[in-house]
This record gives structure tokens, sequence and C-alpha cells, in this order.
């Protein structure tokens, strides 16, 4: 009876490169998944966050939360902390809510990268829309002509809790102000009014070619 025949080295280094090649090919198709994943994460929490506000503000005469309720940079006044009825803070400490920068935490996009932040900042990765506090909105969930405009969305990791345009224009005529995320495949995530969910390009976030997006007056 044969013996059965043993590999050779030339065989095994053939095969080696083969499932090496299969690897090199498969791993970006992996991590894009991966990135998919996390993309649809994210966008299910903002669109709790959304369906908080909504809840929020249809127990409060038709009113979203304020950013702030008295002053930015008030700890006691984040607009987290304004729905902790509707959405519990895991971080519960009665004033400025770690839930921010905790990526198990509804508030943060799980993609979130605090690797250049000092994690005691406690730095937002979702922000409301700054054009909110604008006495032509004034919070109001009424939004005329129609409700394409963004309500909360990705927001580059920052200890604030307000999003502008992608070319850093804010409700009060700022420039270099916390700009959109983008950090799903290039894009981020944005929930709308009408409680949708949309994942747009940093063109599409522009002041410029976007603003209807943030505001629907001129």
């Amino acid at each position: 009876m044969e013996k059965p025949k043993a590999f050779t080295l030339i065989e095994l280094l053939v095969v080696l490169s083969i499932l090496a090649l299969l690897m090199a090919i498969m791993l970006p198709a992996l991590q894009r998944i991966r990135q998919i994943a996390i993309g649809a994460k994210c966008a299910s929490r903002l669109r709790q966050i959304g369906l908080a506000q909504i809840a929020y503000a249809t127990a409060n005469k038709d009113i979203f939360t304020p950013c702030y309720a008295d002053y930015p940079g008030d700890p006691n006044k984040v607009w987290q902390v304004s729905l902790k009825a509707e959405i519990p803070l895991k971080h519960n400490d009665g004033s400025f809510t770690a839930d921010r920068a905790d990526t198990k935490s509804i508030h943060c996009c799980p993609a979130a990268d605090y690797t250049k932040q000092q994690k005691q900042d406690m730095a937002a990765s979702y922000g409301l829309n700054s054009w909110l506090m604008d006495p032509k909105w004034s919070y109001d969930w009424n939004v005329p002509h129609n409700r394409r405009i963004i309500l909360v969305g990705d927001m580059q990791e920052y200890n604030y809790d307000m999003v502008g345009t992608s070319d850093g224009w804010f409700q009060w005529g700022w420039r270099h102000a916390p700009v959109p995320g983008f950090r799903h495949l290039g894009e981020a995530n944005m929930a709308f009014v009408d409680g949708s969910i949309e994942r747009l390009s940093e063109t599409d976030l522009s002041f410029e070619l976007g603003s209807l997006y943030w505001k629907w007056w001129q």
C-alpha cells in the first residue's frame, strides 16, 4: 500500500501565497462592511435622538430642546441633559454628561475617535443644527415650506454641542466652528426634522451649496 504523498515545499508555498492573496483581496471588503455596519449603528442612534427631540417638542409646545438653555458652556444646560427623560443618561451626574464621549452611549457616534482629544473634555460627536437658535426658527418644530432641514448630526469630536456647515459657518456667522464629522466612508449622518436620516458629503453640507439643509430663509 502506497503512503499518501506529502506536500512538497513548493506546493505549500503556492498554497500560502494563494491564501495571502485572498486575504489581501478580502480585507478591504471586510473593512468596508465593518464601516457600513458602524455607520448604520450611528444612523440608528441619530434616529433615536431625532425621535426623542420630537417627543420633547410634543410635550413642550412644539419647541425642541435648546442647544444650551442659558449660554454656551453652561454644564447644566446641554441638550443631552434636557433629553434625559426621553433618553436616560448612562452617566447621570445631574450636570455635564460624559455620555457625549462614551461610544457605547446613544449620544455618541460609535465611530468617534478621541485619540486627539483629552477624555476629560468629554468632547461631543453629535451636534444640534446651530440655526435652531436663530430667531426665525427659535427651536420651533413647525418648519415652514418643508421639513428637509437638519436637526442633529455627526460632528467632529469637539467640546461643543452644535454643528455648523462643512465650510465652518455657524448661526452666529462664525468661521472655523465645529463642522460635520465625515466618519462614515467620507460622509456624515444627519437626522432631519421630519425624522428621516441621510448620509451626506462635505459638498452637500457646505453653506454655499447646502444651506437649505440648515435653514429655509436667506
